[in-house]
Order: C-alpha cells, then sequence, then structure tokens
C-alpha cells in the first residue's frame, strides 16, 4: 500500500486528519520513510500539518 491510497482510504471513510506515527504502521514502512513522504504531499498542498506528526488531508477543492 502506498501512501497516496492510504490517504484515499481515510477520505473514502470521511476521516480528514492521521498521526505520522498511524501512517508509518499502517503502510508497514519506516518512520523516517513514511515522513519524507509526508513532506513531499505537504509542499506540494495535499497535506496540512498544524501541529508536529498531526496531518490534514486538504480536499481537492481547497488546494
Amino acid at each position: 500500500m502506498n501512501l497516496i491510497r492510504y490517504i484515499d482510504g481515510l477520505q473514502e471513510k470521511g476521516l480528514f486528519c492521521f498521526s505520522g506515527a498511524e501512517a508509518a504502521s499502517a503502510l508497514g514502512s519506516g518512520v523516517d520513510a513514511t515522513r519524507a513522504a509526508l513532506r513531499r504531499l505537504r509542499h506540494k498542498g495535499a497535506l496540512a500539518m498544524p501541529f508536529r506528526g498531526y496531518y490534514v488531508i486538504v480536499p481537492p477543492e481547497y488546494r
């Protein structure tokens, strides 16, 4: 499972926030690799990070 599919799955369930640790455990990847992927999505505008380790999914209409 990749990060984009994980985020899409959360949105399908109506969830728009998650922690970095939750994402790492769901993906089965290392914390550093997950953190780097989340950082790339933040720079693209797909995610916001209101405080360290907590991410909010930005819907496409607000990107």
